[in-house]
């Protein structure tokens, strides 16, 4: 658990007197409310999440049960996985939907003048799958190469009778300690799962098209916006990577990275992609 405000590990957020009577606690470092959205409403939660607050993707990254662990080795991301098929489901009938509208100049014109819905529908899973598989993957191994880290050490949580305790430890260091303390209940958030679902929560943008498909547009206008969300999505991603992850220090090599994974997953999807269905089908 972290302050929302500050970034800073706090140890609890709250402390619960009676079953009506709950009190937020207050950062140490900061003196601020440590996290405000203890009491807040989902739906006041979710709008603040549109609006880009950063405070509310750390609550969700880091104060809630969205992604904790217990062994390192069995880790539970049940929410996040929900999420993820709920997010490729409507990306899937998204597409669909744009390319039948944009059929006359589709690329995938040789799938969708195929009668076989199944076959269509199977297609457009792969080629969502891929492009975020292909997304996800560039980032992480930037953030990799660049070393860049959530701060300057890793903090390991594991519980206590009386609540949990925090330990401080150099990334380098985490397997090690871990097996020196075997006999205790962890909860650790490896960087790659932060990256991946700071990126998750971040593509709620990609549901907008909906109300596009819903209501009828003249294909340039239409393709506009496509285009206008795409930019949307990545704006979303680049700044809650910063905001939630780096605290601002790498903005250069975060924008690279969002750069090289929209041209690789273009690259792929697009052009490769494409090629091997119509050796395919032809």
């Amino acid at each position: 658990m972290i302050c929302i405000e500050c970034s800073k590990a706090t140890n609890s957020l709250y402390h619960k007197y009676s079953s009506t009577n709950l009190r937020l606690t207050r950062c140490s470092n900061c003196n601020k409310i440590s996290d405000k959205y203890v009491e807040y409403d989902k739906v006041l939660l979710f709008i603040d999440l549109i609006l880009l607050k950063p405070q509310a993707y750390k609550h969700l990254v880091y104060n809630t049960n969205l992604i904790n662990t217990t062994v390192i080795a069995k880790q539970n991301y049940k929410a996040i996985i929900r999420i993820l098929i709920l997010i490729n489901l409507f990306e899937v009938y998204l597409n669909w939907a744009y390319e039948e509208i944009n059929f006359s100049e589709s690329n995938n014109a040789i799938i969708l003048n195929n009668d076989n819905v199944i076959l269509q529908y199977l297609f457009f899973i792969v080629k969502v799958g891929l492009n975020n598989a292909i997304y996800h993957a560039i980032i992480q191994f930037i953030f990799k190469f660049f070393g860049i880290c959530r701060y300057d050490f890793d903090l390991i949580e594991f519980d206590k009778e009386d609540g949990r305790d925090y330990k401080i430890v150099h990334p380098n260091n985490v397997l090690q300690y871990i097996d020196q303390h075997n006999d205790k209940i962890f909860h650790y958030h490896p960087n790659r799962v932060i990256i991946d679902t700071i990126i998750l929560l971040s593509n709620i943008t990609k549901l907008l098209p909906v109300f596009i498909i819903i209501w009828p547009y003249d294909l340039i206008t239409l393709r506009l916006n496509m285009i206008l969300i795409k930019l949307i999505n990545n704006y979303f991603v680049y700044v809650n990577l910063n905001s939630c992850f780096s605290d601002y220090k790498f903005k250069n090599e975060i924008l690279l990275s969002i750069v090289l994974s929209n041209l690789v997953s273009y690259l792929v999807v697009e052009v490769f992609l494409m090629r091997v269905v119509r050796s395919i089908i032809v």
